[in-house]
Formats: structure tokens, C-alpha cells, sequence
């Protein structure tokens, strides 16, 4: 059995990226509002700009650092990084601040996006006590894995006005439905866990899969085996 390492990072972190702007610019509820005939008033959906904000990353993998270069390149974005499993030395070609915890991170955030697994340390991370510490112009972006946030916290830090929005690919139940008390809040945009979903990823995921068959019918090791 092998897994495709890496062929999906630049489609995740993308999509990372225009969740968060279709949040801030409030570009969903426009869409609907228009779709059902409605009257829209421009001035009751100012949104907010991304330019020289602070982008707060939770993860400095391979999407973690792409998503680094996209806030920072496009927007002039402050980058703030929080990752304890990496070297002290990482990202030295993209300016930003590295903080030893959550708790240091989160009063500083306009975005936090988070690109970690789903583990037994991450599972809840993102929970009543974190959300506590965020402005309330401050925004949650999701592309990595249900779990990681409670999404009950969320919905009552949002609800109640002490976090503006999110932006979520990932839940606890996929694909979300509209039960989920998320899809009642205006300022929360969700996709179906469709990250990776682009021709692109289709093809070098196809590609790769090929190499890998290849490599194990000529005795060798194929990339990305795990069992």
C-alpha cells in the first residue's frame, strides 16, 4: 500500500486562501442573497481587508509553508508561525515570527489557519479556552482535518460575536450537512472536504500512482509506501 505524498499541497493551500477571502469580502452571502432575489444593501455586508494583516499559521509542513508565501506575497501579510515539531531554523527565506504557543499566537491573529494531522495531542485544539483569546474580527480557517476543532466552541464564539467567521473544508461529519448548526451562521463558508479537488491533483496523483506500480513490478521500493 502506498499514499501520494504532496500532490495535493498546492490545491489545499489555495483553497485555504480563498476561503479565507470569501469570508473576509463576505463573497458567499452575496452569492446568495442575489441567487434568492434579495435585496442587497451594500453597505449592511462591509467586508474586510486582507492587506498587512496577520496571518497566524498552525502547522509548518509542506501546505503550512505555502500558505505562508501566498499571505505574505500577495498581501504583505505579518506572518506568525506556531509548529513545535520543527527546526528553529525553518522558513528562513519568509519573514515571520515563530511563538512557542497557541496561547502567545492567538490575540495576535486577523487569520488563523490550521495545516496539521489529526492527532490525539491536535484533536479539540481549537476549543472554547483557544477561541477565548481571538478578536472578534479574527477568522478560522480549516483545511486539514475535522476534530482539530470543536466545532460547538465555534459556533458559540461566532454566534456570540466574539469571532467573526470561518472558513471550513473539514468536520466532524463529512460531507457537513445542514443540520450543522455551522451552516446557520452567515460569516461561515464550507466546502466538502474538496481541497485536493482539482485536475491538476487528479493528474499527478495518477501519474505518481503509475510510478509507484512501476517501481514495485521492477523490485524496488516504490515512494510512499506504508505497508
Amino acid at each position: 500500500m502506498c499514499r501520494t505524498p504532496g500532490v495535493n499541497k498546492e490545491a489545499v493551500a489555495e483553497l485555504a486562501l480563498a476561503l479565507a477571502l470569501s469570508v473576509t469580502r463576505r463573497v458567499a452571502e452575496f452569492d446568495r442573497n442575489i441567487r434568492s432575489g434579495g435585496v442587497v444593501a451594500r453597505s449592511d455586508f462591509l467586508g474586510m481587508e486582507s492587506w498587512q494583516k496577520t496571518a497566524c499559521i498552525v502547522g509548518m509542513g509542506n501546505i503550512g509553508t505555502l500558505i505562508a508565501r501566498k499571505w505574505y506575497a500577495a498581501f504583505d501579510a505579518r506572518i506568525v508561525a506556531y509548529d513545535p515539531y520543527v527546526p528553529a531554523d525553518k522558513w528562513p527565506d519568509i519573514p515571520h515570527k515563530r511563538v512557542a504557543s497557541l496561547a502567545e499566537m492567538l490575540p495576535l491573529a486577523d487569520i488563523l489557519t490550521l495545516h496539521l494531522p489529526l492527532t490525539v495531542e491536535s484533536r479539540g485544539m481549537i476549543g472554547a479556552a483557544v477561541l477565548a483569546l481571538m478578536k472578534p474580527s479574527a477568522m478560522v480557517i480549516n483545511t486539514s482535518r475535522g476534530g482539530i476543532v470543536d466545532e460547538r466552541a465555534l459556533y458559540d464564539a461566532i454566534f456570540a460575536g466574539r469571532l467573526y467567521g470561518a472558513g471550513l473544508d473539514v468536520f466532524d461529519r463529512e460531507p457537513p450537512t445542514a443540520d450543522n448548526p455551522l451552516m446557520r451562521l452567515p460569516t461561515v463558508v464550507a466546502t466538502p472536504h474538496a481541497g485536493g479537488g482539482t485536475y491538476e491533483t487528479q493528474a499527478r496523483s495518477s501519474l505518481l500512482v503509475a510510478e509507484q506500480l512501476f517501481e514495485a513490478l521492477a523490485g524496488r521500493e516504490p515512494l510512499g509506501r506504508v505497508a
